[in-house]
């Protein structure tokens, strides 16, 4: 089969064609169908992608166990002293730690494992999810060296956790995580904050307000740089922007969440001129919303609202805000792409990937 002469039939590129045979997204549905349709005049049936030679295959040599490991790390600190492997197991089991359950059922937990689990059933790789509850729970497949690569979602456990997990290849997924090791595919949350800003722009909004808090960590957060974004690009576009909550440490719970969004409306309604957009810049969202309503400001109609994620703003809110689609199953494709890439060149630079987020508006009359 001559690739050359399957381009000429399809009016396209040999390069094209190739990302054809070998699956890759980055090929319009159209295209995909021309070249298929040039096959079938020729009556060329291609192999299954991970059976055919070229650069595929050579990536598929470098997996010796065919299996990658999806792990959810603790979310948050644990409550372990320092000295807990010299403590009875009866004891330890007193203390917590904190396990990836909770962002692993969320919607957008869903989406990354679907986007992973996909790509990895397109190379014909294994796939184990598991969580590490606290420093003694490692799998057994990564324990006895049995795993290929790591993908991970959550914060850096601690040594010597870190330490075993630092000998197998990793991706980390989102904002969290090793910043010293891996390789990581997250959203462009600055993208998020310019996004935001250039719709109310758009929208001839001449002030407008971002809600955000505190980091947890030193380190930045997702939502600190989204709203060093917005009010980057408010700057830029001479934009009167006020910024709300900066000075407030996160939440704990939900209850902290509802509170704080009070306490953060309460000042929003009290800005003199009243913004005509707002922007929340974390988890705040839903409760901001509610709040709003409760004293009777009708987001998008009284307020240009962008509320947040799509995947964790409530499905049913009424009237409909605007939300931003972090593209969360994309993203956990490319981390298998990334961490195949990686195993069949690991002595490249550290790569990140920024997946572009999009803007949600949910009718034209807004």
């Amino acid at each position: 089969m001559s690739i050359v002469r399957i381009a000429k039939l399809a009016g396209v590129s040999t390069a094209t064609v190739s990302r054809v045979l070998n699956e890759r997204d980055v090929v319009s549905d159209a295209t995909v169908a021309k070249v298929r349709q040039a096959m079938k005049n020729i009556g060329y049936q291609p192999p299954p992608p991970g059976s055919r030679r070229g650069p595929k295959a050579h990536l598929h040599a470098q997996l010796q166990h065919r299996a990658i490991a999806f792990l959810w790390t603790a979310s948050g600190k644990p409550a372990f002293p320092r000295n807990i492997d010299a403590l009875p197991k009866e004891t330890t089991e007193t203390f917590s730690w904190p396990g990836g359950e909770e962002p692993a059922e969320t919607l957008t937990g869903h989406s990354l494992l679907q986007g992973v689990a996909v790509s990895l059933r397109k190379h014909r790789i294994s796939l184990t999810v598991d969580y590490l509850y606290h420093p003694g729970c490692l799998p057994s497949i990564i324990e006895n060296q049995k795993v290929d690569g790591l993908v991970l979602h959550g914060p850096e456990p601690e040594e010597p956790l870190a330490a075993k997990l630092r000998q197998v290849p990793s991706v980390w997924l989102l904002s969290s995580g090793a910043t010293a090791w891996g390789d990581r595919v997250q959203p462009n949350h600055r993208a998020a904050g310019r996004k935001s800003l250039e719709y109310f722009a758009s929208k001839n909004c001449h002030n407008v307000c971002c809600i955000t808090y505190r980091p947890t960590w030193q380190r930045i957060r997702y939502h600190t740089e989204r709203a060093n974004a917005f009010e980057l690009h408010a700057q830029m576009r001479q934009v009167s922007c006020i910024v709300l909550g900066a000075d407030t440490d996160e939440p704990a719970d939900g209850q902290g969440l509802f509170d704080l969004a009070e306490v953060l409306v309460d000042q929003f309604l009290k800005l003199d001129p009243r913004p005509e957009g707002l922007f929340v810049a974390n988890n705040l969202g839903y409760y901001v919303h509610e709040h709003l309503r409760r004293r009777g400001i009708e987001p998008m109609k009284d307020v240009l609202y962008i509320c947040g994620d799509r995947e964790v703003v409530y499905q049913h809110m009424e009237p409909e805000p605007a939300k931003i689609d972090i593209h969360s199953h994309e993203i956990g494709r490319l981390a298998v792409e990334s961490l195949i890439v990686r195993l069949a060149n690991p002595d490249v630079p550290r790569i990140t990937l920024m997946v572009e987020p999009t803007l949600i508006i949910p009718s034209t009359r807004y």
